[in-house]
């Protein structure tokens, strides 16, 4: 998990507990519709919104920086200066190094909001068929980002 600062562990608790509840949400509900496909970015592109009462502009933030670590390509100066500190370059290349094998994701799907100790967390899912991701992203009152993880779920296959 990224963390947002050694001393401060309330918020990644928080992820966690969260992101516990949405697995038994949603990784039972297990396979998504593809209603909500998500291109790469420049690629073209016919997805609809994920959830009508999500902010489109925090929905877009969210694939962005699904891509943006897929990449480990991270833009520094959308961080809060607490998660800028915290995320190291190793940390980065971990995280791009699990997300990159997936490609895109089949579907992205708002889960769930709530703010936490002043900042405004958001769960999606991310289904790529055999493999889920819960990414969890909060915001501050800025607009920067004041944490984000990255959650992995693998399906089991029956034999």
């Amino acid at each position: 998990m990224l963390s947002l600062s050694k001393h401060d562990r309330a918020i990644p608790r928080f992820f966690a507990l969260r992101c516990a509840v949405a697995i038994i949400a949603v990784v039972t509900a297990f396979p998504v519709a593809n209603r909500n496909a998500v291109a790469a970015p420049g690629a073209a592109s016919t997805m609809l919104p994920t959830h009508i009462g999500i902010d489109p502009h925090i929905e877009a933030k969210a694939k962005e920086w699904f891509f943006r670590f897929q990449r480990g390509d991270i833009d520094r100066a959308q961080l809060n200066a607490q998660v800028n500190a915290t995320l190291t370059t190793e940390m980065i290349r971990a995280e791009s190094a699990k997300l990159r094998p997936l490609g895109a994701p089949a579907s992205f799907a708002f889960v769930s909001s709530e703010p936490v100790h002043g900042v405004m967390g958001y769960d999606f899912l991310l289904d790529f068929g055999n493999t889920r991701i819960i990414e969890s992203i909060a915001f501050d009152s800025d607009g920067k980002i004041a944490g984000i993880d990255f959650r992995t779920f693998v399906r089991h296959q029956e034999h």
